[in-house]
């Protein structure tokens, strides 16, 4: 049976108030017309006869954004009507044809990839942003592009609105079309309900205006309709007289699944490592943004809405219309109360390096000085602390050269340290072993460990004899280059021995000093200026006060103290003398050492395992770039979520901080005044595994009181450390591996320490031994620096609390549909980086992935001509 077509073909001449021409009879062929939407525009190719300079040069001429309307009635009620703009203009001219124009069109939508829309939206329904986004185009166009209907109608906009679900779209970022801003608006629907989805597909498409609704012009006028996707299947079309199935040249055919996972990168400043941080705020800012109770509609099961500002969650699948929430925590059949609590803070840890869960304080311990505090004060031993950035020190500027290096353990034979520390690192008992990797035979040394060889080792021991330079082992400083036991293993001389060569032990928080012959423990109080030991390490409340009692995220904050007394205006005891200011190391690995059973294992929170990863105890180091490895020392993209969204190139170091500076008198050192000093300054010292250093400093500028603080890696400049105030080291050579430019390795970042600047003098040199420093007091006035009632006397003994919580790296969100042992097909990677919500990108995500996860599955029918079918 044959079609019997018929078809009109208008033109609209813009430059003459749109009047119109019928130019059917002038058409030779149609070859294209198409009904399409959702991030296809419509278009149309016609060919005119144009004899005698008709529409070239003769009127009607036809020129650009002049309209053109083709209708086609297929002659069994089916229908086709749209309007296009004229895009493009093609004269020909043959002997056998004469001359002609090809016209190429594109429907009015077009203009809506013309106008851009950039505006940030919070807590609103998908239904209100499609809304705005046509506004917004209505209000930017000119007088002659068309104007947009249905936008703003339930009937014709049939996207869920903020009653059903609200999430956020920051489309504040960066501009782009509205045409584009649709499309991701009606993509994200595939997602979940609870994170801003509707799990349907949704289209939209345009026409003319439906003139049961609209009066406007329909040359002037098009018409949005948004709506789920897919026909009717309770009626559906049946396709009749087909010719043929999948012929010629066509895309058609059963296409393989694009994609099993997916990933998205999102705003470049909301991720974290760990990640867990980035869950928590993004749950913060959603959880206030549930739609409000609305009574009339019929909420789904476990639905969430707010009521009087509680929260609450749908209980049975019953028809609840109407039935109003309970008062704040109360509950009924229909409904039950949900607090921050349930919905988010038992799940995700905002500051999980130092919570209490995961025993934040002790791990810290292990990132210090002498941590297993097992080796009591004695000469200069100074017990469990932390360094400065001063443990490195080159200084050549008053004409000795002056170096001091570090190391994590010593092998030595003097009284109190261990005889043989080959063995005893293996050894079930050790106290050193709990620096390595492994909780059993073998353990594994990590790159970057190093050691400290006081004299010769036992013939055939590891570091019997020379690295593979031919340098010899004895009296050298070794590090570990490759990672492996006793026995595979690579160790390298760091730096050989020389005279007065000054090395600062961790493990016992002590420095060595080369003379002559030998390394011996140095009682020049000097060489001891990095080491600072601390009062106490402890859990405590965080920012969030005692918001989160209960939960993971309780005493999510380490507090370090550190006190004094400045009788005189001077340190009175040894110890003391180093505790006058305050100090926080993170080492690489976190942690670096194993303090007790509860505190985690080497690496835990980042630095790889043994077995089970790609790299055998990697990362060692803190990698800048982040992409090669996660914490846990996978490579790719395909782990499990928690290690592969903690990817992504680190562009700062963010943590909450507070400082409280207290006194009191030497009569009643229990009762301390808080002082009422303010902006003092504090520095952040990072050196790599080549001891390169750089420093960037910041104000804390109210005593007592928590404030967020962001260090731009960019914001790192290059450090050199001086030689301590009255040391007698000098005449030691410079090792050849730290060059002038002292360059930073940001792949290998070693440790990370926050310390008070005004510690130091004007030079860098830690000041301990007269009162120039700025945490002195003077013994000749008045205390007047002190907050509360006057004290009888001066407040001449001090304490520093330093409270450290949400430490983390800030770096590009990155959000992933999930590992994918089966199948690995990764699609490409999605860039959204408007999006600065990890669970709307994980909508995205979950979307994307139900897309590429369908089969595409497309038959090309030919048929005589029917428009029985409509898009969508």
């Amino acid at each position: 049976m044959t079609s019997n077509w018929t078809y009109t073909v208008t033109h609209f001449d813009e430059s003459n108030s749109w009047a119109s021409v019928d130019i059917t009879e002038d058409i030779v062929s149609i070859p294209t017309v198409t009904d399409t939407g959702s991030g296809e525009v419509n278009s149309a190719r016609i060919i005119l006869s144009a004899n005698e300079g008709k529409f070239i040069s003769v009127v009607p001429y036809i020129d650009q954004f002049d309209r053109i309307r083709i209708q086609i009635n297929d002659g069994e009620g089916g229908t086709y009507d749209r309007y296009f703009d004229v895009i493009k203009i093609l004269p020909s001219e043959s002997k056998s044809q004469g001359t002609r124009v090809e016209l190429f069109l594109m429907g009015l939508e077009h203009h809506l990839q013309k106008i851009n829309y950039a505006k940030p939206h919070f807590a609103e329904g998908a239904f209100e942003v499609m809304r705005d986004i046509g506004y917004q185009y209505n209000d930017s166009k000119g007088t002659t592009q068309p104007t947009l209907l249905g936008h703003d109608s339930t009937t014709y906009n049939e996207l869920p609105d903020s009653n059903f679900s609200k999430t956020n779209y920051d489309f504040g970022d960066s501009e782009a079309p509205c045409y584009d801003r649709m499309e991701e608006v009606t993509d994200s629907m595939a997602g979940a309900v609870d994170n801003g989805g509707a799990l349907d597909f949704y289209d939209f498409k345009f026409n003319i205006p439906n003139t049961a609704t609209y009066s406007d012009d329909p040359k002037t006028h098009v018409m949005l309709e948004t709506f789920s996707s897919g026909n009717n299947i309770s009626s559906p079309v049946a396709i009749t007289d087909s010719t043929s199935v999948n012929v010629g040249e066509t895309d058609a055919g059963i296409d393989n699944e694009s994609g099993t996972q997916v990933l998205a990168w999102g705003e470049n400043e909301s991720g974290s490592l760990p990640r867990s941080f980035s869950q928590f705020s993004s749950s913060e800012v959603r959880f206030p943004l549930y739609p409000t109770y609305n009574s009339n509609i019929t909420y789904k099961q476990n639905s969430k809405v707010t009521y009087l500002g509680v929260l609450y969650y749908s209980v049975n699948t019953g028809n609840n219309q109407g039935h109003t929430p309970p008062g704040a925590g109360n509950s009924d059949s229909w409904w039950a109360s949900k607090t921050k609590t349930e919905d988010y803070g038992s799940f995700y840890q905002y500051s999980p390096w130092t919570n209490n869960a995961g025993q934040g304080a002790e791990v810290f311990k292990d990132n210090g000085t002498a941590p297993t505090g097992l080796n009591p004060p004695s000469n200069n031993e100074l017990g469990p602390g932390f360094n400065d950035g001063n443990i490195v020190v080159w200084d050549t500027t008053e004409g000795d050269t002056w170096f001091r290096s570090w190391a994590d353990v010593q092998l030595g034979n003097a009284a109190g340290n261990e005889t043989n520390l080959e063995a005893s690192l293996i050894s079930g008992n050790s106290i050193l072993r709990k620096y390595l990797y492994g909780t059993g035979t073998p353990n594994y040394f990590y790159r970057g460990f190093r050691v400290l060889i006081r004299g010769t080792t036992r013939s055939g021991s590891t570091w019997d004899g020379s690295d593979s330079n031919g340098k010899a082992f004895a009296n050298s400083i070794v590090e570990c280059v490759t990672a492996g036991t006793e026995s595979t293993a690579v160790w390298k001389v760091k730096y050989s021995a020389a005279t007065n060569l000054s090395c600062i032990v961790r493990d016992y928080g002590v420095a060595y000093k080369y003379t002559s012959s030998a390394w011996t423990e140095n009682t020049d109080t000097g060489d001891n200026d990095c080491l600072h030991p601390y009062t106490s390490v402890t859990n405590v409340q965080g920012v969030y006060g005692t918001e989160w009692s209960g939960t993971a995220n309780n005493e999510s904050a380490i507090k370090v103290t550190y006190d004094w007394d400045t009788q005189l205006g001077f340190v009175t005891t040894a110890t003391a003398r180093h505790k006058v200011g305050g100090w926080i190391n993170v080492t690489f690995p976190f942690p670096h050492f194993k303090h007790s059973a509860t505190s985690g294992s080497v690496g835990s929170h980042y630095g790889g395992v043994v077995t089970g990863a790609d790299s055998v105890c990697e990362p060692a180091t803190l990698d800048i770039e982040n992409m090669h490895l996660t914490p846990n020392g996978f490579r790719g993209f395909n782990n499990a979520p928690q290690d592969t969204e903690c990817l992504g190139p680190i562009s700062s170091i963010d943590f909450n901080f507070k400082l409280d500076y207290q006194g009191a008198a030497p009569a009643a050192a229990s009762t301390y005044y808080e002082l009422s000093e303010a902006n003092f300054i504090m520095s952040c010292v990072l050196i790599d595994s080549s001891d390169n250093m750089v420093k960037q400093d910041f104000i804390v500028p109210f005593n007592n009181q928590w404030m967020p603080y962001k260090l731009p890696i960019s914001g790192f400049t290059t450090y050199r450390a001086r030689k301590p105030r009255d040391s007698i080291l000098n005449t030691v050579v410079p090792p050849k591996e730290i060059t002038i430019n002292n360059q930073i390795e940001w792949r290998n970042i070693k440790q990370i320490i926050i310390q008070t600047a005004q510690s130091y003098d004007d030079k860098g040199r830690y000041v301990y031994n007269n009162i120039e420093g700025n945490f002195y007091a003077s013994p000749f006035t008045a205390s007047k620096d002190y907050i509360g009632n006057i004290p009888t006397s001066v407040l001449t003994i001090r304490k520093l609390d330093l409270y450290l919580d949400a430490f983390r790296f800030t770096k590009p969100l990155l959000v992933t549909s999930g590992q994918e042992t089966s199948k690995n097909i990764e699609a490409e990677f999605l860039d959204r980086s408007n999006v600065y919500d990890f669970f709307q990108l994980q909508n995205i995500v979950s979307a994307e992935q139900e897309k590429r996860k369908h089969r595409h599955v497309e038959f090309e029918v030919n048929t005589t001509g029917k428009f029985d079918i409509n898009f969508g």
